[in-house]
């Protein structure tokens, strides 16, 4: 996670005169396929859900909001960001 971070901001820093934004997104546990071979997964995202501030595990249309936000106008002062799409899961302290 650290080194995704860095990443973006290094190319941030990089692009930005260019006009170029960098930005990541960091999602809570969703159901992919690599998701699913997981050992624990099934109980990692429904403790996850239980302890996230909205009280809910994410969604596929969680994370594709924050995706179509980054991509729009909406976040052209954006840059060099990670954002958690987590339900506030990484808010939490736990």
């Amino acid at each position: 996670k650290a080194a995704l971070e860095n990443a973006v901001r290094q190319l941030a820093a990089e692009y930005g005169p260019r006009n170029i934004r960098v930005n990541a997104i960091s999602a809570g546990p969703l159901d992919t396929l690599s998701s699913r071979v997981i050992s624990g997964y099934r109980d990692m995202k429904r403790i996850h859900g239980e302890r996230a501030a909205l009280g809910r595990a994410i969604t596929h249309e969680d994370v594709a909001g924050t995706a179509l936000y980054l991509c729009s106008e909406l976040s052209s002062g954006v840059t060099g960001a990670v954002i958690p799409v987590d339900a506030g899961y990484s808010i939490m302290g736990v």
